[in-house]
Parts: C-alpha cells; structure tokens; sequence
C-alpha cells in the first residue's frame, strides 16, 4: 500500500510537473504575442506614409558611398586583368609576326645580357604559360615602352603604318601596375 500512495503521487508530481511546463509555454506565447501586437503599433503609427520617403533616403545613401568610394570592385578588377593579358598577346603575337620588331627583341635580350630570346606567347590548353607571357613581357618593360611610344627613334626604317598600329600598345603607368600585381 506504501507503494501505490508512492506511485500517486510521484504521478501527480509528474503530471503537476508538466502542468507546470506548459503553462509557462502558454505564457511565454501570450507574452510573446502582447510584446509583437506593441511593435506592429508603434511601428505602424512611426512608418505610415513616411516609409517610402525612408526608403528613397537610404537608398541615394547607400549611392553616395559607392560613388566616394574610389577602390574598383573585384569584377573590374578581373575584367582589367583579362584586358591586359588580351592586348599582351596581341602585342606578342605582332611582335613575332614582324620581323624587324622580333629581331628588335633578340637584340634588346643580348644588349641586357639576358639568357630569354624575345617575347613568347602562351599555350591556350596550359593555363600556367600565361605567367610565362607576363613575366616575359614584364622583363622586356622598358623596351616595349620604348617601341610603343616612339618607334621612328628605336626603329628608323619602320613603316609609317606599323608606327600607327604600335601606337595602339602603348601600356600606361596602370597598366603595368597590374601586370606587375
């Protein structure tokens, strides 16, 4: 008998146990429920038609940062890299095709004493050669300075309609920095 009044009333403060429980879980929501009805009405009485004029204000905000915001975003970035390698290989592969511009090179790489001969393009199915071209190219920065800006001078014989298109390569102060990054 001692252990049927035992199992009683472990039960019963079992079941007042959970009673407990869930009417604090019913609680907690009423309370819950009171706290959002607050918000939904303080929010509602402050936004009115104000909200879209709040809105247009953040967003010219948000404008005006970018637009003070001088550093280029990763896609232009990328986009300058990829135009930079493209007018690269165009330049070598004129520079190759031409040959008093490719003996140009030779000689510029025995004058500095270089162990390289020339400009070499990349292979399309190897995508570590276009470190080769780049680096190559960046070694033979001052030459193609030279060729590209004032031809006549380094190359006195060359045609008045190779001078135009050489004047087209001329890589700008930026455009080495970053070729060189």
């Amino acid at each position: 008998m001692e252990e049927s009044s035992n199992d009683q009333s472990s039960t019963n403060n079992n079941e007042n146990f959970i009673d407990a429980v869930t009417n604090d879980e019913d609680d907690d929501d009423s309370e819950d429920e009171s706290e959002h009805e607050q918000i939904e009405n303080s929010s509602g009485a402050n936004l009115g038609d104000n909200d879209e004029q709040n809105l247009e204000e953040s967003f010219s905000d948000e404008e005006e940062t970018d637009l003070e915001n001088d550093t280029p975003s990763t896609d232009d970035t990328l986009t300058n890299v990829k135009y930079l390698v493209d007018r690269t290989r165009a330049y070598v592969k004129l520079t190759r095709r031409t040959y008093i511009l490719r003996e140009f090179f030779l000689e510029e790489a025995k004058r500095k004493k270089l162990l390289v001969q020339g400009l070499i393009l990349d292979c399309a199915v190897r995508w570590n050669t276009v470190y080769y071209i780049l680096d190559r190219f960046i070694t033979f920065q001052d030459s193609i300075n030279q060729i590209t800006v004032n031809p006549r001078r380094v190359l006195p014989s060359i045609a008045s309609a190779m001078v135009h298109r050489l004047s087209t390569f001329i890589f700008n102060y930026n455009d080495w920095n970053i070729l060189l990054l």
